[in-house]
């Protein structure tokens, strides 16, 4: 099975979003669907033969209904790679973006049809998806804003939050953030949080404006039939920070797994 890192991801998903010719858009959407079944993913919840088709359906669904290709699906897309929750978290969002397309009178009557179809029997063999709870520190992460940001957002009604029966906030159900009417508002008020700081404090920054630009001029490649393997990525982050802490006061030189070896320095203010 062919891991795709999150890099990967975010082009494989924005050459869809981009793609002109229409059997070409549907077969990397197909790719899409795909790759966000993954293992974890299917033994969970049992999605082989007919169920697995049916989740790869319900994703070419919601892109037919203009539900899918939004900023917010490609975070939870990419965060499959990295993230043990990530395929919940997506899996989540196709029910509930389900759900919302049954209630478009706008939308075809033939896709609001299978849209109810799949939405009434994932709420059924899944329902532990839309009581899942997410932590603060997973909103912000999300959104790349802070806590201070989510805690805002909840004392402002934005975002509602479970508490204790004294008041304290235990998490965000799923469930509020998988559609994409609420995505939508709160992205927009990560970006003006983002705006009223100068700068979006994350060090997991997405690839869409290269991503594009890439596309535009030509230089998009195909996606590498290579695997990503996490726990080498886990290993090498491991072994730079190790580094760091071995040479706090600065060059350092250390063997990294498989025989690699990184030289650098670190300049401290």
């Amino acid at each position: 099975m062919l891991i795709l890192s999150p890099e990967e991801r975010a082009n494989l998903w924005l050459r869809a979003a981009t793609a002109h010719d229409h059997d070409e858009r549907e077969r990397l959407l197909e790719q899409v669907a795909s790759s966000a079944l993954e293992e974890r993913l299917r033994s969970k919840f049992d999605l082989y033969g007919d169920l697995g088709d049916r989740f790869v359906d319900s994703v070419l669904l919601l892109a037919d209904a203009d539900r899918l290709l939004d900023n917010d699906m490609l975070r939870r897309f990419q965060a499959i790679a990295i993230d043990e929750r990530g395929g919940d978290r997506f899996f989540s969002a196709v029910i509930a973006r389900l759900g919302e397309v049954v209630e478009d009178a706008a939308v075809a009557a033939d896709l609001r049809a299978r849209a109810r179809e799949h939405h009434d029997y994932w709420r059924g063999h899944a329902p532990s998806l839309a009581e899942e709870l997410y932590s603060i520190d997973d909103v912000a992460r999300h959104f790349f804003v802070s806590k201070a940001a989510v805690y805002r957002w909840i004392k402002n009604g934005k975002l509602a939050a479970r508490r204790t029966p004294g008041g304290s906030i235990i998490g965000v159900f799923a469930s509020e953030l998988a559609g994409s009417t609420p995505a939508k508002e709160l992205t927009q008020l990560a970006v003006a949080e983002a705006t009223r700081h100068r700068a979006i404090d994350s060090g997991a920054q997405l690839a869409y404006e290269s991503v594009l630009a890439d596309i535009a001029a030509g230089r998009a490649k195909e996606v590498p039939a290579r695997r990503y393997d996490p726990d080498r990525a886990d290993a090498l982050e491991r072994a730079e920070e190790l580094a760091v802490a071995q040479s706090p006061t600065g060059g350092y030189e250390t063997d990294y797994p498989e025989g690699f070896v990184r030289r650098g320095s670190f300049d401290r203010k």
